[in-house]
């Protein structure tokens, strides 16, 4: 028979286990401020016309646009791991939940040392709540997320939870599959 099949999403990974470690506050239960751009911990940089205020309260991190931005770097979330170690080369998974008051798309970046490591990934959000799996390879062993709501129109919130890092579990070898 002939005809054509399309998987959509379709994801082939390996076992992993929670790094708890790697995104402090990641369930925001503990209200803090958003440190200066490249603090340890929770930090932003905005600029280029983006306007809009970013939040850690009552249990997460909210992010209202009053200006959007000429740029998606215009805003950037950014979550800097002091001390983290990745394995560079290895597939890593970041899970979150984003509740969002309209459909929109947000790019989230494993942030590299230098821009010319940055791997970007494009998520639409519809309107309401979202659970977003992400799939980086790491580029090197510092931590360092950012979510980059700087083109998203005025008006937009966007309400963050439970940011999750998984890393691959370390695991027997696979058996020789038999014909």
């Amino acid at each position: 028979d002939a005809g054509e099949l399309v998987f959509k999403n379709f994801n082939l990974s390996v076992p992993t286990t929670e790094v708890v470690d790697f995104v402090a506050n990641g369930d925001f239960a503990e209200a803090a401020a958003i440190g200066a751009d490249g603090a340890a911990g929770w930090a932003l940089w905005t600029g280029e016309g983006y306007v809009g205020t970013n939040v850690i309260a009552d249990g997460v991190l909210t992010s209202t646009t009053t200006t959007k931005g000429s740029a998606v770097w215009n805003a950037q979330i950014q979550y800097n791991h002091a001390t983290a170690t990745m394995t560079p080369g290895e597939v890593y998974r970041v899970e979150l939940d984003v509740n969002a008051s309209v459909a929109t798309t947000v790019p989230f970046q494993l942030k590299g040392v230098t821009n010319d490591k940055n791997i970007d990934t494009y998520v639409d959000l519809v309107a309401g709540d979202n659970h977003v799996v992400l799939y980086y390879v790491a580029p090197q062993s510092s931590f360092r997320f950012f979510i980059m709501p700087g083109m998203t129109e005025a008006g937009t919130v966007l309400v963050f939870d439970n940011i999750q890092v998984f890393q691959p579990a370390p695991s027997a070898p696979l058996a020789e599959l038999a014909n």
